[in-house]
């Protein structure tokens, strides 16, 4: 699962990789540094995409999971936590700006995504994931071993590259 979300992010396209959606041209840019400015720009990026792509709306956020233990912890002048309390959890998980939000070790600390991932892309199956098991490759059987070879077929189509802002976090200059 691991290998398929990081090939959906950043696959290059060569050899069996697909093009991930950070590969892609279109998507919007933004920058800025940790805490209340990529707050702020987390919700700029939900403006600017349904200014954008009319009719689209962003669904989510994906972030590396470092960065959204950093942006959780931020705090207010007042002491009080930005994103909300970090142990209140509803039932469907953290949704800060009406998003669900993605922590996740595919993306690149440092590299934010909102996107209308429902309307703006989606992943295409070929069949279903598959693990074959031999023991009959070369001298495996002679020396008591098994070859595992799972497979699975994908592409990703993102036919709105404008549903998606890629936020650059960038470190504050003294």
């Amino acid at each position: 699962d691991m290998t398929e979300e990081d090939q959906l992010l950043n696959g290059d396209g060569t050899g069996n990789n697909i093009v991930g959606l950070l590969k892609r041209s279109g998507l919007q840019t933004a920058t800025a540094t940790m805490g209340a400015k990529l707050i702020e720009a987390i919700k700029t990026a939900k403006t600017g995409i349904r200014k954008n792509t009319p009719g689209f709306s962003a669904d989510g956020v994906l972030i590396n999971d470092e960065d959204w233990d950093t942006l959780t912890n931020t705090k207010d002048g007042q002491g009080n936590y930005m994103i909300g309390n970090p142990f209140l959890v509803d039932g469907e998980g953290v949704k800060p700006w009406g998003v669900t939000v993605v922590p996740t070790p595919a993306i690149a600390k440092g590299t934010v995504v909102v996107g209308a991932f429902k309307m703006g892309a989606s992943v295409i199956r070929n069949g279903s994931r598959g693990v074959e098991v031999t023991n009959s490759n070369d001298k495996d059987f002679e020396n008591g071993l098994v070859a595992f070879r799972p497979s699975e077929r994908l592409a990703l189509a993102v036919r709105y590259p404008a549903a998606f802002v890629k936020i650059t976090v960038t470190t504050p200059t003294a």
